[in-house]
């Protein structure tokens, strides 16, 4: 009995034992090299550039195990065939159509960046197309290009094919595109196979993985010009985006105050445009018998730039007033919403005593390392006259020598003062506002003293400089102004430095601090400053910009030469 139970219980041991053999024969193996190779496409029927297809179903096999929902969601055909259907079998995809291919057409399937495979979510490295056509010939247009941004892969690009009848009614947000492709690691795109024809493009991260914009929702880049492609032109290549997130929501009036007689503030819904703000945007009546209230000044409170200040003729008290506000901007520049642009505010009859203060100075005191030629800011809570404020500011060297330079008004409660040259090395400087001699529009001004900040400045050993050129192959308009732009990278990414050059040639960047940076120019077209991206819907083209190619390094007391940078 007992050599009957052990034999059986042998039995038993010897079934565990193959069971787990079995088991451990289906899991992946432990330990060994992290699995880094992304997956990649390795066969597909019918093979690239087949012509006369009149088949209704294609295959793509892959060196690996993929998740079949990641492929799925990745792969587009262009122009569109319905409804698609997949069939898998282990590293292969059957992927049947719904519609009837179009007579002498040429179809480009792309597989997306998106595409992971199963070990360890590895993305494909690039995109993937698969050129065929219903006719004898494959299209053969191509155009390259690549999204500059922090993180450039995955990004969609559409290319939408339209002539001088359809281009009216191209809407993003309503068309899905007819080529479409998506960025790898570094932002790089290539679309292949294109048909002649003249195409306008956007780089869109779909959130929604769509195939349309969604205002607000997708990062869009907008290209600065249509695209032509034709046997003389097959091939563009140097096609650029930077992306944003499109503000397309109108600011709203929410609310009027009247903190005394001689002042009113509104409040947006989000921040405004200083610069486009003034006396004229804004009408204030009587409620009863719509007699006009003199709007004197008007300003955008950056310290709270949803706020707009109003000084305004002495009101009634009592009397209740209306305000009405036209052509205020938001800073993405979309005008006030029309049917929300207005409020009632009761007058005050608190008398306007209260001497203008300032509440913000762009250099703290004790400050050090402060840049050679700083552009010194002093905001005041309430408008003042530009005259006296301009002569209470001052900027004194150690041994009390005035400082020359040029004063810029951001608003009317907030001064500027640029110095015409560069301040001495390592050197204390006083920054002097008498309040005295600040004046608001009703004669207010504060007790006789001085507001004084001490800084110290750079060393200029420890800058460096940048010269070299700058060419534009785009054929810009002599009125054309650009701006040439250094970000410091790594360590360095706080630091970034601005120029304005009035024509191509030759530029000099001075006082760097040492480091690593990006180097950027963008063609300033309309004299605003600053980089625009452009707008989808209505279209309005991005201004055009290009990236050196190479990081550059500033050292202290050596001069980085030769850097030429073409705008292409």
């Amino acid at each position: 009995m007992k050599t009957l139970l052990k034999f059986l219980y042998s039995i038993v041991l010897l079934k565990c034992s193959l069971s787990a053999l079995n088991c451990a024969g289906e899991a992946p193996p432990s330990g060994g090299p992290v699995d880094t190779t992304p997956p990649k496409i390795i066969a597909t029927y019918p093979e690239p550039n087949t012509v006369e297809f009149s088949g209704n179903r294609i295959t793509i096999q892959f060196d690996e195990h993929v998740d079949p929902r990641s492929v799925e969601e990745s792969i587009f055909i262009s122009p569109h065939l319905g409804i698609l259907e997949f069939d898998w079998s282990g590293k292969t995809v059957e992927i049947r159509f719904s519609e009837q291919l179009r007579p002498a057409t040429t179809y480009v399937l792309t597989v997306g960046t998106d595409v992971v495979d199963v070990r360890n979510r590895n993305r494909m490295e690039s995109s993937f197309s698969l050129a065929f056509s219903t006719g004898v010939g494959i299209d053969s247009g191509i155009i390259r290009g690549r999204v500059y941004d922090e993180k450039p892969e995955g990004v969609m690009v559409f290319a939408y094919r339209f002539d001088s009848a359809t281009v009216g009614s191209l809407s993003p947000s309503e068309e899905k595109p007819h080529y479409l492709t998506q960025t790898g690691k570094a932002g790089f795109f290539e679309l292949s196979h294109l048909a002649f024809g003249t195409y306008r493009l956007f780089a869109i991260r779909d959130q929604f993985k769509n195939l349309l914009y969604d205002p607000t929702v997708d990062d869009v880049g907008v290209y600065s010009r249509d695209i032509v492609i034709d046997s003389h032109h097959p091939r563009f290549n140097e096609v650029k985006f930077q992306l944003t997130k499109e503000d397309t929501t109108r600011p709203q009036l929410f609310e009027a105050s009247a903190p005394d007689e001689r002042h009113v503030l509104l409040r947006f819904s989000e921040p405004l445009d200083p610069s486009r703000a003034s006396p004229g945007s804004v009408e204030i009546q009587d409620t009863v018998n719509a007699t006009p209230l003199t709007v004197h000044e008007a300003f955008v409170d950056l310290t709270k730039p949803s706020t707009m200040v109003l000084v305004t003729a002495a009101q009634s008290s009592g009397r209740v007033y209306r305000v009405s506000v036209d052509n205020v901007y938001d800073v993405s520049g979309n005008r006030i919403n029309p049917v929300l642009n207005r409020a009632v505010f009761p007058g005050s009859s608190r008398p306007d005593t209260a001497a203008p203060r300032p509440v913000f100075f762009s250099i703290s005191d004790s400050a050090r390392q402060i840049p050679l030629r700083p552009r010194v800011t002093v905001y005041f809570d309430d408008a003042v006259r530009k005259q006296g404020a301009e002569a209470a500011l001052q900027l004194v060297d150690s041994t009390g020598k005035m400082v020359v330079g040029s004063f810029r008004w951001e608003t009317s409660a907030a001064l500027g003062f640029l110095p015409n040259e560069d301040l001495l090395s390592k050197a204390w400087y006083n920054l002097r506002l008498r309040l005295d001699d600040i004046m608001d529009m009703a004669g207010n001004r504060l007790s006789d003293s001085v507001i004084v900040r001490r800084f110290e400045t750079l060393d200029r050993a420890s800058l460096g400089s940048l010269e070299g050129e700058l060419i534009d192959e785009t054929g810009g308009r002599d009125s054309t102004a650009y701006i040439l732009r250094v970000a410091g990278v790594g360590q360095n990414r706080k630091s970034s430095y601005e120029a304005k050059l009035h024509h191509p040639g030759r530029f000099e960047m001075t006082n760097l601090t040492e480091g690593f940076y990006v180097l950027s120019v963008s063609r300033d077209d309309d004299n605003n400053g600053r980089y625009s991206f452009g707008r989808p819907i209505p279209f309005q083209p991005s201004e055009i910009f290009s990236f050196y190619p190479d990081t550059l390094r500033i050292r202290a007391r050596w001069p980085l030469q030769g850097v030429v940078i073409h705008l292409k």
